[in-house]
């Protein structure tokens, strides 16, 4: 069926955001509510929708770029929650939980460590059940993305002031300054073994991959992604001043970033 265009601004599913089992979308083009992605095909590039107000859930699918076509949308959920940079603006200091729909809702509760203005506001966030160490390219506006939502100050656990021994023992953390992500190829150089996330149209998604072979002096990778299980040759990582892999967080503390 050709659904001829989407309507402006929306987040279309297989191009602005990686497709994954439960999020909640939005047909592009007709009105049928909020839907949840059931099913996805090998290549993730057709999913099935149950359609919360019916029940309806269509077996052949919904295209989320084959031939070019999307049909889906990020849903747009009145959640009732402050999300960040667009209810309420960021700073650092600031508690925050991973946004509905945002994928990173069982982060639990974080504390925002770095803004980033480059493309819209980005974020860096450290997690208090993940270890040390920030974690990078959390949307609060970045290319239209919003992934984390405001905590509000009574709502968030009291924690103990630290003794001034303490304080002059701790580790300073990592700082990225100018980017939501580290750049394979450019902030760092690419490295066969390395765990990296591929970007599409500048957003870090959440899959990963090894990265498995390097060509043309480093500047062209192949990677194994965990997902698919499948090996895709031929991503850049600077031919031709392109850059499409970002760093995993887990390689971060074993790094240093350079200017």
């Amino acid at each position: 069926m050709a659904w001829g265009r989407p309507k402006e601004g929306l987040i279309l599913v297989g191009k602005d955001v990686e497709p994954r089992i439960g999020l909640l979308v939005n047909h592009a083009f007709a009105e049928k509510g909020v839907g949840e992605i059931t099913w996805l095909s090998f290549g993730s590039d057709v999913a099935r929708v149950r359609w919360l107000d019916t029940g309806e859930e269509l077996m052949d699918g919904y295209n989320c770029g084959v031939c070019g076509s999307y049909v889906l949308a990020l849903a747009e959920l009145d959640s009732g929650e402050q999300i960040i940079g667009k209810d309420v603006q960021p700073r650092v200091g600031m508690k925050v939980v991973g946004a509905l729909n945002s994928g990173y809702e069982n982060m639990g509760l974080g504390t925002i460590t770095a803004i980033v203005e480059k493309n819209g506001t980005s974020c860096n966030v450290t997690w208090e059940n993940s270890g040390p160490g920030q974690k990078y390219g959390y949307c609060a506006g970045f290319h239209g993305r919003f992934h984390l939502a405001m905590v509000e100050e009574e709502d968030a656990p009291d924690e103990e002031e630290p003794d001034e021994k303490e304080e002059a023992d701790a580790t300073p953390e990592l700082q990225v300054d100018l980017l939501p992500f580290v750049l394979v190829g450019k902030d760092v150089n690419a490295r066969t073994g390395m765990r990296v996330h591929p970007i599409i149209h500048g957003i870090k998604q959440n899959d990963q991959g090894t990265l498995v072979a390097l060509r043309e002096g480093g500047k062209v990778c192949d990677v194994r992604w965990d997902q698919s299980r499948s090996v895709q040759a031929g991503i850049s990582t600077g031919l031709m001043d392109e850059f499409h892999l970002a760093l995993a967080d887990e390689e971060l503390s074993s790094i240093v970033i350079g200017r």
